[in-house]
């Protein structure tokens, strides 16, 4: 798979405050300015007739002019600083992009780099569609409403992530880490998983149909409300587990002989 990084999107035009900081001409003339504007002020404020003067009157109009440099100044930092960020977030994912459905160990260390930088920028929706992240140590990630779908995220570590609303329909947990994870409300749709640790887990509306749940470990786990129908479970003492937990008993589960393990009704 060719994984060139893309030529990156048009940008916010930025000007370059760089040149004007190394323009030594230009900082001695503007502190020129400054230093004639705080020696005036002195006669300005000191002399009757200076205010009356054309000079006075300059002055004063060089006050305004410098207040405006000055608000003009800050406006362009926060400008500045907003596109930064925003450049920032974007190219982190279209890097996000270029790596997705490159099943390599190398794939994983940068999408993972790429989620950290994000969720340190304040950005948890983040678009995982189909990428590659067996292994991962995600521990204590937001990612609230992440798209998840189809995404392998088999022994990786999630613990106490936040993952509420996510969408991981399809996606590989076998022997994920998921102690004390936050998925209320998430999709688990036909999700495997086989061999999860789900200790502590809030799974309070989840949907988990359809879904592979052979070996999960359920203890303590939230499950008010989380839909259960078609999903396979290894044996009925699961099925006993998900009834305390969800503090009801009226999930039932037959044996299903093609794949031979038991299906929830």
């Amino acid at each position: 798979m060719d994984i060139t990084p893309q030529k990156s999107k048009l940008r916010f035009p930025l000007i370059n405050m760089g040149l004007l900081r190394k323009n030594k001409h230009f900082f001695f003339l503007a502190m020129g300015l400054i230093m004639a504007l705080i020696i005036g002020s002195i006669d300005y404020y000191t002399n009757d007739e200076f205010k009356n003067s054309f000079l006075g009157g300059v002055l004063v109009e060089a006050h305004g002019m410098l207040l405006d440099i000055i608000l003009f100044g800050v406006l362009l930092t926060i400008y500045e600083k907003f596109s930064e960020k925003h450049n920032e977030i974007e190219r982190l994912k279209e890097e996000i992009d270029d790596y997705r459905g490159w099943k390599e160990p190398e794939a994983m260390y940068r999408i993972v780099g790429c989620i950290k930088r994000l969720n340190k920028k304040g950005i948890k929706q983040i678009n995982l569609n189909e990428c590659f992240l067996e292994g991962a140590n995600l521990v204590g990630m937001d990612l609230g409403g992440t798209n998840l779908h189809a995404a392998n995220l088999k022994g990786a570590n999630l613990e106490g992530a936040n993952l509420t609303g996510a969408n991981l329909m399809g996606a590989n947990l076998t022997r994920t880490f998921l102690l004390e994870v936050n998925l209320s409300g998430a999709i688990l749709f036909e999700a495997n998983l086989t061999e999860a640790n789900l200790t502590g887990a809030n799974l309070t509306g989840a949907n988990l149909q359809w879904g592979k749940l052979m070996g999960v470990h359920l203890f303590t786990t939230k499950i008010n409300g989380a839909y259960f129908s078609g999903a396979q479970i290894d044996s009925l003492e699961t099925l006993e587990i998900i009834n305390r937990n969800s503090h009801c008993s009226h999930l039932e589960a037959y044996f299903d002989k093609i794949i031979g393990c038991y299906r929830i009704e």
